[in-house]
């Protein structure tokens, strides 16, 4: 554990609820999340498919809003941010690694690395491609640089993903399912980077249906029709 549990929580999540409206009735789909999670942890989120693990990160990340209670990340309460503040919010402080990469596809490994840089206006436009090549050297494809990524294996297109979410060197980085559509060996390189990355300060929380995943983390959070249902350290 490389983390110090009594400094002040990096993730903040207080009584929290989210509802939707369909069909003229209500649907809840998180009732009372309370989650702290401190700078430096990897946190797993599991739980089957319907219990509510991408509605929360969705919520944490800011790309969804919450029906009642409060999110705060690094003492910032992103809940009360409008639309457009939270976006910029997020493009400095969430990395985002997606379950089918979305790396977008007319563009190189190269340019998807130096997008967020230019969203968020992070570096200097002169040092933002050395950046990015810096990245896809830690991750291990810089020799895909300026190959699209249609060209790259899932594993590869993996690799420039994690490249991405790192590339305004956010305090947290949050992945869907990161090891999802990879073979075995491909998920344990990429689950042993996430190691790393949290070793260095990082902070890591993941979704996932891999049971194998809790030899990773610091701890793993379930969630069962909406609520936390236990917690395995």
């Amino acid at each position: 554990m490389h983390y110090i549990q009594n400094t002040q929580p990096l993730v903040h999540v207080k009584d929290l609820c989210k509802s939707y409206e369909s069909a003229g009735n209500s649907i809840d789909v998180l009732h009372n999340i309370n989650l702290t999670i401190a700078p430096g942890e990897r946190v797993a989120i599991v739980g089957k498919s319907g219990s509510g693990k991408t509605t929360l990160i969705n919520l944490i990340t800011g790309i969804d809003h919450p029906s009642t209670g409060d999110i705060f990340i690094q003492q910032q309460a992103i809940n009360k941010l409008d639309e457009n503040s939270r976006a910029q919010w997020r493009g400095k402080n969430v990395g985002i690694v997606f379950q089918f990469f979305q790396l977008l596809p007319t563009l190189t490994i190269l340019e998807n690395i130096i997008l967020p840089m230019d969203f968020s206006d992070q570096f200097a436009r002169s040092k933002r491609a050395t950046r990015a090549m810096e990245l896809l050297s830690r991750v291990g494809i810089a020799e895909q640089a300026h190959k699209l990524p249609a060209a790259l294996s899932g594993g590869q297109q993996q690799r420039a993903a994690i490249a991405r979410a790192l590339a305004n060197d956010p305090p947290l980085i949050v992945a869907d399912e990161p090891t999802g559509n990879l073979d075995s060996a491909t998920s344990e390189e990429v689950l042993t980077l996430f190691g790393e990355l949290a070793r260095e300060g990082k902070t890591l929380i993941a979704v996932s249906h891999e049971r194998d995943i809790s030899q990773h983390v610091d701890r793993v959070i379930q969630l069962k029709d909406g609520a936390i249902v236990g917690t395995k350290i």
